[in-house]
């Protein structure tokens, strides 16, 4: 007498295969179709988000290799390839004259009247 598995239906919607499933949680056919399941559910909504976050490290890199506590006007910034439009958070400063603040996670510009100061958390 061989076991007997529980028949079940892939779980992918694009495949209409049934497989003996040894594992009750076992809810793909294969592999493949786990894979194209998880790429039609994150599609491009998870690779918007990737996107982005790659910009904001993009720019936590270039902000660390700089010194703390210089200005710098936004033509120096542009050459060095910072995106100002891609932060982790803005902070508005109403006790400093309304001076808004692009952090890329513990690292940050403050706008100033000569450009732009980095500051650290």
């Amino acid at each position: 007498m061989g076991l007997k598995f529980e028949e079940k239906k892939c779980a992918f919607a694009l495949c209409d295969e049934v497989f003996p499933a040894s594992n009750s949680r076992k809810i793909f056919c294969s592999d493949r179709c786990r894979g194209r399941h998880h790429a039609s559910v994150n599609g491009e909504e998870m690779e918007m988000i990737r996107l982005e976050n790659n910009m904001i490290i993009a720019n936590y890199r270039i902000l660390k290799a700089l010194p703390v506590g210089r200005i710098f006007l936004r033509t120096e910034l542009y050459n060095m390839h910072y995106k100002l439009q891609y932060c982790s958070r803005c902070a508005i400063n109403r006790e400093a004259g309304d001076a808004v603040t692009y952090w890329c996670y513990d690292l940050g510009l403050r706008s100033t009247e000569l450009g732009f100061e980095l500051v650290s958390v």
